[in-house]
């Protein structure tokens, strides 16, 4: 290595400076060996790099990216041609081999045409990503409080039937249902508008950034979304890769880990061009929602999102004043103020409204049904889509 060494100025400041070019080789410590003996930068630590790490290394030397190598045996017809449709279709890309190639859902093999990991994690059969890529999915929980020692209120455990694709939509609902949405009167205008707790914009780009930058090449760990009383987690396996921060993303600037999986989110308008989340993180920041908190730092990515600065304010506020908590036949009372006016809502909304936990709202659903003030709508008591109105008379 050949390091530039200089002095600059900044400010007042003399600094000394050394830059060193980016050579695409893993270079290790001659006393430890080249399997033992590579570090990697990741966020603001050194540590050594494992064996994943020191594969990705290897693989960014020669110009590959995991996603994109072949998966021998595994053809066009094994891939869901639903899926294909589902996904293509309506955006000028015709299901044909030589498109899909293009697009790094297939590529050539000892020539043959086969799937890529790409074409497999996002369009393989359910049987297929199994054997492949049982790990490559969404899941995560809702708990009745702000760690995960809290009991959990609700599950999102959509299964194998979804891709990692399909589960971006099935996790904003999850997400969305879980938590709250008020309707504050803006300054100077007679009209509420609803806000969501939850930016829906922060949500849906982070989600679309973990499907984009997981590595897949791990296993044993699966995406995941975490929704607290006080925030909500998406995680992706894999550090960020060497040589990148977090400052990085902020500045629009991101190495791509899975090329074809991203280019294929970008054909179906998942992402617009690389870089361009943040800024539309930041427009949502604008308008009172506090900025994400990244940390790439450890063997899984972590995004925290925080709520709409007006329920982080009335939340303090209620504590503030829960010296003298409301009865149950306050409460009761409130879910029918709130319903008199609300018909159809669901239980997290009714949560939402009085403040107080998805699970306790149900508790006094429960009574308000017993005592026919309430009815709510067919299926289990405990369905998270599950509403209710004020029953007839009441």
């Amino acid at each position: 290595m050949l390091p530039e060494i200089y002095a600059a100025s900044y400010g007042e400041h003399e600094l000394l400076v050394v830059e060193v070019a980016h050579h695409p080789a893993p270079f290790h410590l001659r006393a430890e060996g080249p399997e033992q003996g590579v570090y990697v930068r990741l966020g603001s630590t050194s540590r050594r790099a494992d064996a994943e790490m020191l594969a990705e290394l290897r693989r960014q030397a020669a110009g590959e990216s995991f996603d994109l190598l072949a998966r021998p045996g595994v053809v066009l017809a094994d891939l869901d041609r639903t899926r294909l449709k589902d996904a293509f279709e309506g955006h000028d890309v015709p299901i044909r081999a030589a498109k899909l190639e293009a697009l790094g859902v297939l590529t050539s093999y000892q020539g043959k045409v086969v799937a890529t990991n790409a074409g497999v994690i996002l369009f393989g059969r359910d049987a297929l990503r199994r054997r492949w890529f049982g790990d490559a999915r969404v899941e995560g929980a809702r708990f009745a409080g702000n760690s995960r020692a809290a009991d959990i209120e609700d599950l999102f455990d959509p299964g194998e039937e979804l891709t990692v694709l399909e589960a971006v939509n099935a996790a904003e609902r999850f997400i969305r249902r879980n938590t709250r949405q008020a309707e504050p009167i803006p300054e100077g205008r007679l009209q509420r508008e609803p806000v969501p707790e939850y930016s829906s914009v922060m949500v849906r780009e982070l989600l679309v950034n973990a499907v984009a930058h997981t590595d897949y090449s791990k296993s044993g760990e699966t995406i995941k979304v975490f929704v607290y009383d006080d925030r909500v987690e998406i995680h992706n396996p894999g550090p960020m890769l060497p040589g990148t921060t977090t400052d990085d993303i902020r500045e629009g600037r991101s190495k791509i880990r899975n090329r074809g999986i991203a280019s294929a989110l970008r054909r179906i308008r998942y992402m617009e061009r690389f870089g361009t989340a943040w800024e539309k993180i930041g427009r949502e920041v604008g308008r009172g929602y506090p900025e994400p908190l990244l940390d790439g730092n450890g063997p899984v990515f972590t995004a925290t999102i925080w709520p709409h600065s007006s329920f982080a304010d009335a939340d303090k506020d209620r504590r503030r004043g829960a010296t003298e908590p409301r009865s149950r036949k306050n409460r009761e009372e409130d879910i029918i103020d709130f319903l008199r006016g609300h018909p159809h809502m669901r239980a997290v909304e009714i949560a939402g409204h009085l403040g107080v936990s998805s699970r306790q709202t149900r508790t006094y659903l429960k009574r308000l049904e017993q005592t026919q003030r309430v009815q709510g709508s067919e299926g289990p008591a405990r369905h998270p889509d599950r509403t209710y109105q004020l029953s007839p008379g009441a």
